[in-house]
């Protein structure tokens, strides 16, 4: 089985909608770009749990873009990794996805999930539990899946 992808185009400028014709995969080729989607997903998730900076920043584009509640928007690897370093130095995280909806077209993956995370100060004190959704666009880069875009829907802010 064939899947044509197609994008629809909207000029600003103007009010017609052009066709832009995107390429043309075959189904075994989805399921074997999701597959791979859901293992680079399981590996996000073991370096959170794993409190792995660098894991964390394996996964992610040079170019990312990631939105977190009550945060500034973080634009760029380099700035996501200092962001992240308090959080994974001060608590040890146990995360997990309860959910999970993934959309693979082409060399782009649309992920929208529920997670729950709970955090336990490394130096003692109550655990926290974080829940929320979340919406990830994934980029197929050099034969693996990274995330590009993050967009954090919950009612934590972070700080």
């Amino acid at each position: 089985m064939l899947i044509l992808e197609i994008v629809l185009v909207k000029p600003v400028s103007c009010n017609m909608i052009g066709i832009l014709f995107v390429g043309i995969i075959r189904s075994d080729q989805v399921q074997a770009l999701t597959a791979a989607l859901k293992q680079r997903h399981q590996d996000w998730v073991e370096a959170v749990n794993g409190g792995d900076l660098e894991g964390w920043e394996a996964i992610v584009t040079q170019d990312i873009v990631w939105m977190s509640p009550g945060q500034r928007v973080i634009e760029g690897k380099a700035a996501l990794v200092e962001w992240l370093r308090p959080f994974i130095k001060a608590y040890e995280y146990e995360y997990a996805t309860t959910s999970q909806a993934l959309r693979v077209v082409g060399e782009r993956a649309l992920e929208q999930s529920d997670y729950v995370s709970r955090l336990r100060p490394r130096s003692g004190g109550e655990e926290l539990e974080h829940l929320g959704s979340y919406i990830a666009l994934w980029r197929w880069e050099g034969g693996r899946w990274y995330i590009e875009r993050y967009v954090d829907i919950s009612e934590m802010a972070l700080s």
